[in-house]
C-alpha cells in the first residue's frame, strides 16, 4: 500500500469524526465536520500540488492555520445562534404575555 496523500487522510479523518457524531444523534456539528473536512482537505491538496506543503511540518502548520481559522468561524456561528435563540425566546415570551392579557 503506497503512501496516501495527507489530504486524503485529512478527508477520512473528517468522516469518521463525523460518523461518530452521527452515531450520538449530533447531525449539525457532524455537517460541519464534514463541510471542514472537505475545505481542509481541498486547500492542503491544492498546497501539496503547488509544492507549499513539501513536509510534514509544514503540513502541520499548515493544518494548524486552518484549524484557528476554522475554531474562529466555529465560535462566531455559535454566537450567532445563541442571539437567535434568545431573540425567539423573547418573542416567545412577549407572545405568552399577550395570550395572558
Amino acid at each position: 500500500m503506497g503512501k496516501h496523500p495527507r489530504s486524503y487522510l485529512r478527508l477520512v479523518n473528517s468522516v469518521t469524526e463525523a460518523v461518530s457524531l452521527i452515531n450520538e444523534m449530533n447531525f449539525g456539528l457532524a455537517k460541519q465536520v464534514l463541510e471542514e473536512g472537505r475545505r481542509w482537505a481541498e486547500e492542503l491538496y491544492i498546497a501539496e500540488n503547488k509544492g507549499e506543503v513539501t513536509s510534514r511540518e509544514n503540513a502541520e502548520i499548515f493544518l494548524r492555520i486552518l484549524t484557528e481559522e476554522t475554531e474562529a468561524e466555529r465560535e462566531l456561528a455559535e454566537r450567532e445562534e445563541d442571539e437567535r435563540i434568545d431573540a425567539m425566546a423573547g418573542e416567545w415570551e412577549k407572545n405568552a404575555d399577550r395570550a395572558e392579557e
